[in-house]
């Protein structure tokens, strides 16, 4: 789940997935040491996991998508 939670972040930023390593979740979220001001939220789907991140609060409805 973490490393869905990672990639997901990196993608909304638009950076590559080689700065993962500069995505952390331990204190909200942050990227390089900064917070960001998103929300990551995680689901299972049978054997899959997939994450969102967006910055709305509002986010059920794209879990439905």
């Amino acid at each position: 789940m973490l490393w869905t939670k990672k990639e997901s972040l990196i993608k909304y930023l638009g950076e590559t997935l080689g700065d993962t390593v500069k995505a952390s979740f331990e204190n909200g979220v942050e990227y390089n040491g900064q917070a960001v001001a998103v929300n990551s939220i995680s689901s299972r789907f049978d054997d899959f996991i997939f994450t969102v991140t967006t910055p709305y609060t509002d986010y059920e409805k794209l879990l439905l998508m």
